[in-house]
């Protein structure tokens, strides 16, 4: 798309990618033949917190997911998570993907910026096991999201009661550490200024422009532990960068 005024010019484009459930079924088909079942991150326990609300002791319990006659999941409580067996649970293609760009100029402004989106996919945290164990390792680092864990009768969190030494918390794989990719990026920007003609010819300049870049510069995610731009198993992994650029370009 194409606008343009005596003063102001514009140009956009819009991309838009969506996945149905059919095209999930040949691609899930695809993937188990290629990547021995890891198209989704369904092979982790079921974790089990009691609605969210108040916690007991420990604070979790694992369901069996032994199936029935009629290939219904029982969904029976243990505390074991031995006991717990895997099920498919989430999918890590997003329903829906794309992206927005457009370039601006007014006078002697320019601006351009780059969108990107994505829902509906998952991923899943294999970091887990160590930043959120629940207490099994005290001499390794923690993830920021401990601070909210159940201490006392009454508190309303999703986040296990810190114990020492605890060997059946989060150092265990369980769907607790499967989080929504769903994010909003702005990927990219550039905001530059012109100078005025009259002013560059006394100085026999031809152009002169001052302009500021970003990469990365905002992220709105459902879950902002790491990039949600990663998909599948998630490691400890170093997220994109966010970097400022300052410039100016002459021409003679």
């Amino acid at each position: 798309m194409q606008e343009a005024t005596q003063d102001i010019q514009e140009e956009g484009m819009a991309f838009l990618e969506t996945v149905t459930e059919k095209l999930k079924q040949k691609l899930a088909q695809l993937y188990e033949t290629i990547l021995d079942g890891q198209k989704e991150i369904d092979q982790m326990q079921e974790y089990f917190w009691d609605n969210y609300t108040e916690m007991d002791e420990y604070g979790y319990e694992y369901y069996d997911n032994q199936q029935d006659e009629n290939g219904n999941y029982t969904k029976n409580k243990v505390t074991d998570p031995g006991q717990a067996s895997p099920i498919p649970l989430k999918d890590i293609t997003p329903t829906i993907s794309g992206g927005f760009m457009n370039t601006f100029n007014y006078k002697f402004i320019d601006l351009s910026f780059n969108l990107s989106y994505s829902f509906g996919g998952y991923s899943y945290d294999n970091a887990s096991y160590i930043l959120q164990d629940d207490g099994y390792s005290v001499i390794s680092n923690k993830s920021t999201e401990q601070r909210r864990r159940w201490q006392k009768p009454g508190d309303i969190t999703d986040v296990p009661r810190f114990v020492y030494g605890n060997k059946k918390g989060g150092n265990y794989n369980s769907s607790r550490a499967i989080h929504s990719t769903d994010h909003i990026r702005l990927k990219s920007l550039i905001l530059g200024l012109n100078a005025p003609k009259a002013w560059l010819q006394k100085l026999g300049i031809g152009n002169a422009r001052i302009y500021f870049s970003g990469t990365n510069l905002l992220t709105w995610a459902a879950y902002d532990q790491y990039d949600p731009e990663m998909s599948g198993v998630v490691g400890f992994y170093t997220p994109p960068l966010k970097t400022y650029a300052f410039g100016l370009e002459l021409k003679f």
